[in-house]
């Protein structure tokens, strides 16, 4: 599973850690408004207001969520247990 850098705001690049269901820096729910107006175009890090964004060369980290949804870095979904970048033109990946 990924999960976020730690620190006293939770931001920075991803990595691999064995995986625990009672760890809320492994868990992610839906974030920001899609383009009809309702939720959700990115994934938010559980129960903060930092959101998953993909910015450079593909690496994937932790920003303040873009609320209105219009931010590309920021337009990450889950689909078919896969987490998708854009409509489907990459896969995040470890």
């Amino acid at each position: 599973r990924l999960v976020s850098a730690r620190g006293p705001e939770p931001k920075g690049s991803f990595e691999l850690l064995p995986c625990s269901f009672r760890e809320e820096m492994q868990r992610l729910h839906g974030a920001n408004m899609d383009e009809d107006g309702g939720c959700c175009s990115g994934m938010r890090l559980w129960n903060t207001e930092f959101c998953m964004a993909v910015y450079g060369a593909g690496t994937v980290s932790l920003l303040p969520c873009e609320g209105a949804g219009d931010v590309p870095a920021q337009l990450i979904s889950l689909r078919d247990g896969q987490l998708m970048w854009k409509e489907e033109s990459a896969c995040v990946a470890p």
